[in-house]
């Protein structure tokens, strides 16, 4: 699958940076179960109005579809991972190497063929785990849409 987004900051750390960015996440998914995939993302974003990046993988990660039946299945879904940004000099951050934690609920939309449609709203965190500096995290929100390829 690939899938793009537009996301923004919350306040969550002192700071409380009002940033936007735009992202990609190519992603693997593996059945386990006709309603439970495992997933491998990748994820790479732009950040503005203070220009930087921020890009990673998730190793670990799985989804959950309530109905496999319906052709617009709902579904959560949940990874974690690590990343690198050239946003370091937020307070929320205080270094390069980061981990990366996001968890969200969505549509999926089946088609004929197997070209899939979703859309999926998540929660994206990016922290140190307290290995330098503070550690606020960089909290964000962020609207996903994407296709099976």
């Amino acid at each position: 699958m690939l899938a793009g987004g537009f996301g923004w900051t919350i306040g969550t750390g002192p700071s409380d940076p009002d940033l936007q960015y735009v992202a990609l996440f190519p992603e693997l998914a593996w059945p386990v179960k006709p309603t439970v995939a495992y997933l491998v993302t990748g994820y790479v974003s732009r950040w503005f109005p203070r220009q930087g990046w921020v890009a990673g993988f998730y190793p670990v990660g799985a989804r959950l579809e309530f109905v496999r039946d319906w052709r617009n299945a709902p579904y959560v879904s949940a990874s974690v991972g690590v990343g690198w940004t050239s946003l370091t000099e937020l307070d929320e951050i205080d270094r390069r190497f980061n981990f990366l934690a996001q968890w969200g609920a969505g549509i999926r939309h089946r088609r004929p063929g197997g070209r899939d449609w979703f859309a999926e709203f998540r929660y994206l965190h990016v922290s140190n785990a307290g290995t330098a500096g503070n550690n606020w995290g960089l909290n964000t929100l962020i609207v996903v849409v994407g296709r099976k390829l």
